[in-house]
């Protein structure tokens, strides 16, 4: 039975999260199109200069990812050898068979897998939620004049609000000149950055050194900032844009690392590991022997 609800959770996830990368691509491969909100001739708001981004859609996904990544496995790796850690925690073991290969993922192996399973869940809601609000809203970039190109013959300033489609612009670039509210870059890198910071304050030792977390933190909250106000400086998005982006990362990130993932609890993360020991191949309890015996080793790096 305890197998059968293991498998079942797992599957749940799962699907969870293939639901939301579902509805994201949707969004984009389908695809919606924002709300015609109008604009008046003499909004200074909107008749910036189109330039090039400092930071790139590409640019901020690949980074944001890469780095989190690299510093969540780096830093459980580091802690796999922490006693304080493994005492907290019972640790089932199981093997997981795939076709002819049986895998028995180690107690730091599954807490990793489980740690980046939740993050990518949290940035999938992080870029789900903008790309709603952008849909939505469908706020006018400040550069949307310059993008637009109104039709000199059917623009008539004189009426005030002018709602009529009278751009000649590239309608591709048109429709992204509509989504500017929230800032996306702003929401997905500040998302990966307090998520980070709010990792390393829960998984990074201190007894050798006071300042490696803080400036790991700072430096991390700094990247996620300047990709933020980056879009305000080359015009790509207005100030309120980018400061709602940022709230909505942050908020996400608080989300996920203290709703689901529960890293300040006590035991830290009390659901990164299974406490049922059974075998997902032959359904028996397994000898934990070997591996409750590793918990007892005194040459462990202590948090």
């Amino acid at each position: 039975m305890g197998n059968h609800k293991i498998q079942w959770h797992l599957i749940m996830d799962f699907v969870c999260l293939v639901a939301l990368g579902v509805a994201e691509m949707l969004i984009h491969v389908i695809p919606i199109k924002p709300s015609h909100r109008g604009f008046f001739c003499d909004d200074k708001s909107l008749q910036k200069p189109l330039q090039e981004e400092t930071v790139s859609t590409w640019l901020t996904i690949v980074v944001g990812f890469s780095v989190s990544i690299s510093v969540i496995i780096l830093c459980e790796a580091v802690n796999a050898k922490s006693k304080r850690r493994k005492q907290q925690l019972k640790v089932g073991k199981f093997n997981i068979k795939c076709g002819p290969l049986i895998c028995t993922p180690t107690a730091w192996q599954r807490r990793t897998f489980f740690l980046l399973f939740m993050f990518g869940f949290g940035a999938l809601i992080t870029n789900l939620f903008t790309d709603m609000g952008k849909v939505t809203v469908g706020r006018l970039r400040p550069y949307f004049i310059a993008i637009c190109k109104p039709n000199a013959t059917l623009l008539n300033c004189s009426q005030g609000f002018i709602t009529e489609d009278i751009c000649t612009g590239d309608p591709v670039d048109v429709l992204d000149a509509r989504m500017s509210f929230p800032s996306g870059h702003a929401s997905f890198s500040t998302y990966c950055m307090v998520f980070l910071a709010l990792y390393l304050e829960s998984s990074m030792p201190t007894k050798q050194t006071n300042l490696v977390k803080p400036f790991l933190q700072v430096a991390f909250l700094s990247l996620g900032l300047l990709c933020s106000l980056s879009r305000i400086f080359d015009y790509w998005h207005h100030w309120g844009d980018v400061l709602v982006g940022m709230f909505l990362g942050t908020l996400v990130a608080f989300f996920i690392t203290f709703r689901s993932l529960r890293l300040f609890s006590s035991p830290p993360c009390p659901k990164c590991y299974p406490t049922d020991e059974v075998d997902f191949v032959s359904r028996n309890p397994v000898n934990n022997s070997e591996e409750r015996a590793d918990l007892n080793g005194d040459n462990q790096f202590p948090l």
